[in-house]
């Protein structure tokens, strides 16, 4: 007796191909069974003409509070992700505290709003809020650089030896109970004040515990090769496994440096990247301003000042030295798509010259002034990249898929589109990918990059993370336009032994947990 029994399905195995067999599930684990095995079972799911798969793995997620603050969060769920990695691009839920108030507020738009009474000031008390809430998938933690820095710099832009060390016990303390490993966000306030000697000497920590150095790099753009060639160093330094976080090129003047960066990757055999299927990316509006200004103490009030007024646009008009997404993309390439202000609703799903017509003000004094009205807590999507260079990333050997999904108003299509997107648009009508290929991306290549023990595969006392689609019948539905569309054709998704959805409806069970490294 089995608590599920799936029959007749076509079953990916090993990693790499499909078999008729059938798959029970005992409490949270999977039992294996011969092609024409039946045994009684509670609950018989009859998968004919459907794919069974392990669950899905998304390698670059930004759910830290939305887990908490909006469970059950379902945006993943729906398109088949079982399990996913938190606390991207330096940013995760903790540590907070004295000094990660601009932090929270510029990022808010990235990692979703958090209530004041809630600052976890310790890692564990985070973890623990999370083991409470309802998780509907199995959560990867990884710590932020950001908040490192933010919490333990007092102010400073650069760490002070003593700072520094504090920083490194810290860390220490946060990958013994469990922590994956630690993620960047160079392009972002403070790391992008932090130096590649400050990153290895934290990166060496990682590596001894066998944790993943994952980083939102300098620059996608003008700086691409440059930064690509960072993580590089790194990782000839500490021999840590390094995953570079969406990796694109951005701005049509990038666009011929992919085939370098991808030349210096596939010489080094400890770094991955991962990838979504889409030539827009998104983040928030503070990525729109000059490295220069991000390191006031009162960022608001000094941009209300006429004389760094000028200089910010100035900057913003002229200098290409830095991450210029006006200049490397255009205006009318770089929409607004989430504002917090009741004030604000109309400038939403509109693009910057729009905006400047709208306003009869430049482009430049509009930014600023929607990054101050907003607080920073205003969303971007820019369309920056090109086909031809996301298609080459998807398909390389050493792409993952991550969907870089943002929790909150109004998100990039990616956040409920993504895996289904790829098997639709790559897989079923373009080809680039055989459904072989972009299972294994999806499941195996990630767990065994990230470490995850018995998971990723569908195999005896593997815990139960299936997912049953059709794979003529799989789609992405939603749009920019209209983005919290769930797609089509995922019918059933198990998490640990629980059925999440059946029918392509959610049941409003949650079988996820927090998984701890090497504590499983």
């Amino acid at each position: 007796m089995v608590d599920i029994l799936i029959k007749n399905g076509l079953v990916f195995l090993n990693g790499k191909e499909f078999r008729e067999v059938n798959v029970g599930v005992l409490g949270d684990k999977i039992i294996i069974l011969n092609e024409k095995e039946n045994i009684e079972a509670v609950k018989i799911i009859n998968a004919e003409n459907k794919i069974v798969s392990p669950g899905f793995i998304d390698m670059h997620s930004h759910d830290d509070f939305a887990l908490i603050f909006q469970s059950p969060y379902l945006p993943k769920t729906y398109q088949g992700v079982t399990t996913e990695i938190t606390g991207n691009c330096g940013i995760s839920g903790a540590p907070l505290g004295k000094g990660t108030e601009y932090f929270l507020s510029t990022n808010s738009a990235v990692i979703g709003e958090i209530k004041d009474k809630n600052k976890w000031e310790n890692w564990n008390e985070f973890i623990e809020q999370l083991e409470r809430a309802p998780l509907p998938l199995n959560v990867v933690p990884f710590v932020g650089h950001g908040n490192l820095m933010s919490v333990f710099s007092e102010g400073k832009i650069h760490l002070e030896e003593k700072n520094l060390k504090i920083v490194q016990q810290k860390l220490i303390e946060i990958m013994e109970s469990g922590c994956f490993g630690l993620s960047t966000g160079l392009i972002y306030v403070p790391g992008m004040f932090s130096t590649t000697e400050e990153l290895i000497s934290l990166t060496k920590i990682i590596s001894k515990f066998g944790g993943i150095y994952s980083s939102h790099i300098r620059g996608e753009g003008k700086t691409l090769i440059e930064a690509v060639g960072e993580v590089n160093k790194i990782v000839e330094e500490t021999g840590v496994s390094a995953e570079i976080s969406h990796l694109k090129a951005a701005g049509i003047k990038n666009w011929n440096k992919i085939d370098k960066v991808i030349e210096i990757i596939e010489k080094q055999n400890n770094i991955n990247f991962d990838v979504y299927p889409y030539i827009a990316s998104s983040t928030h509006i503070s990525a729109l301003l000059p490295p220069f200004i991000k390191k006031s103490n009162d960022i608001f009030s000094d941009l209300q000042n006429k004389e760094i007024r000028e200089k910010v646009k100035k900057a913003m008009l002229e200098e290409d030295d830095w991450e210029n997404y006006i200049l490397s993309c255009g205006p009318e390439k770089i929409f607004i798509n989430s504002v917090i202000s009741e004030k604000n609703k109309e400038i939403e799903g509109k693009n910057l010259k729009t905006i400047s017509d709208i306003r009869n003000k430049d482009v430049f004094d509009c930014v600023i002034d929607i990054f101050v009205e907003e607080k920073g807590r205003a969303g971007i999507i820019t369309f920056s990249m090109s086909e031809e260079n996301v298609k080459k990333l998807i398909k390389h050997k050493k792409g993952l898929i991550g969907t870089d999904g943002l929790p909150g108003k109004h998100p990039h299509p990616r956040l409920y589109g993504t895996f289904p997107r790829i098997l639709n648009k790559y897989v079923r009508d373009e080809k680039l990918l055989s459904l072989e290929e972009a299972l294994y991306k999806f499941t195996k290549g990630p767990a065994e990059k990230i470490g995850l023990k018995r998971r990723g595969e569908i195999k005896d006392n593997y815990f139960a993370d299936i997912v049953i689609f059709d794979p003529e019948k799989v789609k992405d539905k939603n749009t920019f336009e209209s983005p919290e569309i769930q797609p089509e054709g995922i019918l059933y998704v198990i998490v640990n032994g629980e059925i999440e959805v059946e029918d392509g409806k959610f049941t409003g069970k949650t079988g996820g947990k927090v998984l701890k490294k090497n504590k499983f």
